[in-house]
C-alpha cells in the first residue's frame, strides 16, 4: 500500500464567498441608483432653470397690452372660438417670439412687431394651445424625459411629441372659418426662427425651426 501526504489546498468558505458576492451586488446596485438619481436631478434642475429664466426674462421684456385695437381683436377671436373672455390668458406685448407662457396662470405674449393683419392667426394659434393645455403636456413630457434620462428613445419621443403638438395646433387653427390657410402658411414661413423651438422647452410658440417648419407646411398642404 503506497501512502503519501497530500498537501491541502487553501479553500474559501462558501459562507464567506456568498457574503462577498452579496456585498459586491449591493455596491453595484447602490452605484446605479446614485448615478440615476444624479442624472434625474440634473435634468430636472436644468428644466426648472430653463423655465425660470425664460419666464422671468420674458416678463421683464414685455408689458401688459394697452393697445385698444389689439385687445378688442383678441377678445373677439376668443369669443369666436367659444371662450369665456374672463377666463382667457392676459395679453402681453414684448420683443420675444409670440408664445403661450406659463402653466398655472398662463399668458399670451405677442411680438410687438407683429403685423396687424397677422394678429388673428397669432391669437387663434396660441388660444388653441391654451385650450388643449399644451404647456402642461410639454412640461409633463419634459418631466418624464428627466426621469428616464438614460433612455435615448425617450428623448426622441419627447421631441417628436412636442413637434406633433405644434402640427396639431396648426391643423386646428386653419379649420377656423376666419383663418385663410395660405396666409397662415406664409406667416409660418415668415416666422421661422432657427433654434427657438429647442430653446423654448416649457412654452408653446408659433415660431419654428426650419426642419419643423418644413413638416408643418407639408401637413398644411
Amino acid at each position: 500500500i503506497s501512502s503519501g501526504v497530500q498537501d491541502a489546498a487553501p479553500s474559501v468558505s462558501p459562507t464567506i464567498s456568498a457574503d462577498v458576492s452579496a456585498d459586491t451586488g449591493r455596491d453595484i446596485v447602490l452605484f446605479i441608483v446614485i448615478v440615476y438619481v444624479l442624472g434625474a436631478s440634473a435634468c430636472l434642475l436644468r428644466m426648472l432653470v430653463h423655465y425660470h429664466v425664460l419666464y422671468y426674462k420674458t416678463l421683464r421684456s414685455s408689458v401688459l397690452c394697452d393697445n385698444r385695437l389689439w385687445n378688442t381683436q383678441y377678445m373677439q377671436i376668443a369669443r369666436d372660438m367659444g371662450f369665456r373672455t374672463r377666463r382667457i390668458p392676459k395679453l402681453y406685448v414684448g420683443t420675444a417670439p409670440s408664445m403661450l407662457m406659463g402653466i398655472i396662470r398662463p399668458i399670451i405674449l405677442v411680438n410687438a412687431h407683429t403685423d396687424e393683419q397677422d394678429l388673428s392667426m397669432v391669437f387663434a394659434h396660441e388660444l388653441n394651445h391654451y385650450r388643449h393645455r399644451d404647456n402642461f403636456l410639454i412640461f409633463l413630457s419634459n418631466f418624464l424625459t428627466a426621469l428616464m434620462w438614460f433612455n435615448p428613445l425617450i428623448w426622441i419621443a419627447c421631441r417628436s411629441f412636442q413637434d406633433d403638438l405644434e402640427i396639431r395646433c396648426d391643423l386646428l387653427t386653419v379649420r377656423l372659418p376666419f383663418i385663410n390657410i395660405k396666409e397662415y402658411a406664409v406667416f409660418l414661413y415668415q416666422s421661422t426662427c432657427p433654434g427657438v423651438v429647442r430653446a423654448v422647452h416649457v412654452a408653446a410658440n408659433m415660431s419654428a425651426e426650419s426642419v419643423l417648419l418644413k413638416e408643418r407646411l407639408k401637413r398644411l398642404a
